[in-house]
């Protein structure tokens, strides 16, 4: 059972990172929200159940996160991105463009690796990707993966020197 601090929780944390789709879906999903409280309010002579009206605003909270996630998913798969640069040490701060089809932002099941090494980027939207690579990077050529949705694209060989 998700309860409503923690929904309204990952709502504050998830809407911080998807600020373009927050007047398409968070003011509508409010107002209906609002519209659920008021009608659970009842009369004093039958008072509401707390806990099916807390269950009920978690779950509005949950189906508005959802939807928020859902729209900021890429819509399609990027173009084979391009990578550059292709060699340097660690360190170094490697840009991966394409087309569009990355996201605005970094979905949370999104994946970018480097070998077998999970990246933070250091900036993401839908045209680009950018990180850095991390210490301790083995010399060698390296394969950099990246996972959007079900889409698992090599984006090319890192050499690490």
């Amino acid at each position: 059972m998700v309860t409503l601090t923690q929904a309204l929780t990952d709502l504050t944390n998830d809407t911080a990172d998807l600020q373009n789709a927050i007047m398409n879906i968070v003011v509508p999903g409010i107002t209906n929200l609002q519209a659920q409280i008021k009608g659970m309010q009842g009369n004093p002579s039958n008072p509401p159940n707390t806990n099916a009206s807390i269950e009920t605003a978690a779950g509005a909270l949950e189906s508005m996160k959802a939807d928020l996630v859902n729209a900021l998913a890429p819509s399609s798969a990027p173009t084979v991105p391009t990578m550059s640069p292709l060699t340097g040490p660690a360190g170094t701060l490697v840009t991966i463009n394409g087309s569009g089809g990355f996201g605005v932002t970094q979905d949370p099941t999104s994946v970018l690796s480097l070998g077998s090494v999970v990246l933070k980027p250091a900036s993401w939207n839908d045209t680009s990707i950018t990180f850095t690579t991390p210490v301790g990077t083995p010399v060698g050529s390296i394969p950099v993966t990246l996972l959007i949705g079900a889409l698992t694209t090599t984006v090319g060989t890192f050499t690490a020197t």
